[in-house]
């Protein structure tokens, strides 16, 4: 059937671009040499911060993030339960200089966030900062994301976004796969979407200005990044929090 084969095709495609992000991403880590990680705890204060107005986050707190990579934010917040789920894990768990770094009571797992091999129910609050734009399937980890949490946890979600016209012209140069790392291209409103879509309630959401990223590439003194101020391509950052209802 025509359909069938088209859909097989497509989904085929998907897959295999995944798999180069992958590919890309690791060769990113292991290029970098020795890597100073100070930030995640910068990080981990962040989103606290954005969490307050929804509820403490208590030391008996389930955590689980999505895309933990080399330690991840989820070393440096309180709760009795805390997860990374990393697809590289095989990777970044052999690195010395990460397994150092880590917290040792953090459970480290290998899997995608569009199959989290967890209970309904499991987590009281999911976390996920830039890694939307490099999975396989957006709509299926939100909605991994969605099953794993227990009714009323909640979600902080940052991702790489564009303004419309940069989305429209990163979308088209991906034909050619000019960026590896980074599979999907998002803009503000259509993480929202993909958010409520999925069952979410979004109780706050913030993005950087787009002007003054345009203004740091442009300055940047880099190729990568006056192109992208050429090409009206650059990127903010888009911050949710969310509610499982």
């Amino acid at each position: 059937m025509p359909g069938i084969e088209s859909d097989a095709t497509a989904n085929t495609a998907v897959v295999n671009r995944w798999r180069k992000a992958q590919v890309y991403e690791r060769a990113w880590w292991n290029d970098q040499g020795p890597l100073r990680l100070d930030y995640l705890r910068n990080m981990a204060v962040l989103v606290e911060a954005d969490l307050a107005a929804f509820g403490d986050l208590g030391e008996g707190s389930r955590i689980v993030e999505i895309g933990s990579g080399p330690a991840g934010i989820v070393t440096f917040l309180p709760g009795t339960r805390r997860c990374g789920v990393e697809p590289l894990e095989d990777y970044f768990g052999s690195v010395e200089e990460y397994m150092q770094f880590r917290d040792p009571e953090v459970e480290y797992v290998a899997a995608q966030g569009e199959a989290l091999p967890f209970d309904d129910a499991s987590f009281d609050l999911a976390l996920s900062d830039n890694v939307l734009d490099h999975v396989e399937d957006p709509g299926r980890v939100l909605t991994e994301i969605h099953r794993v949490l227990a009714p009323g946890g909640r979600c902080w979600l940052r991702v790489h976004s564009y303004h419309t016209w940069g989305r429209f012209v990163r979308r088209t140069i991906e034909r050619f796969e000019v960026d590896r790392g980074h599979p999907h291209t998002f803009t503000h409103e259509a993480l929202r979407r993909i958010a409520q879509a999925s069952g979410f309630a979004v109780l706050h959401d913030s993005h950087d200005n787009h002007a003054a990223a345009w203004r740091r590439d442009l300055t940047a003194g880099r190729r990568k990044e006056f192109a992208q101020a050429l090409l009206f391509t650059n990127r903010a950052n888009s911050t949710f929090v969310l509610k499982r209802m």
